[in-house]
């Protein structure tokens, strides 16, 4: 008896300091995600998959990133992209695409996260996040999806 007792008010103990998930209230909230200390915006991904389906022929991960975006980078300033491919395991891989030093006035950096998913020999994007930093004076300079000035 003095064990279930003990036992009871463990597991009292232990549900009441769980905190309850709670849904997104707003849209942009159901918008922005948290993912390793920096906040994205998700992207819809019919466009991506529907020329994916068109195009009915295998394509690497990082060739379907190339096709959602194209830019090569290279121009003045230290312009560059930088894409990164990680195999997630589970016939899933995530694409990290990082366009540094953009030849824009307000933006500096932007970064695309696209998660994909191999159904037979042909992959699917599952998900797609984005987010920037501004430049100094124009908005947050850490990794965010807040707009810049």
């Amino acid at each position: 008896m003095k064990y279930t007792k003990y036992l009871f008010i463990l597991l009292l103990f232990t549900a009441c300091n769980t905190t309850p998930q709670t849904e997104p209230e707003t849209e942009a909230e159901q918008t922005e995600i948290e993912a390793e200390d920096h906040t994205f915006k998700t992207l819809d991904i019919t466009d991506i998959n529907n020329q994916l389906e068109e195009i009915k022929g295998y394509l690497s991960p990082l060739e379907i990133m190339k096709i959602h975006y194209p830019h090569e980078g290279g121009g003045e300033g230290g312009e560059s992209v930088v894409t990164t491919e990680e195999s997630l395991g589970d016939g899933h891989a995530a694409v990290t695409l990082r366009h540094n030093n953009i030849m824009d006035d307000s933006v500096k950096d932007q970064q695309i996260v696209m998660e994909l998913k191999k159904q037979g020999n042909l992959w699917t994007v599952v998900s797609l996040k984005t987010n920037w930093r501004c430049r100094a004076g124009r908005g947050h300079e850490d990794w965010g999806a807040e707009p810049c000035q």
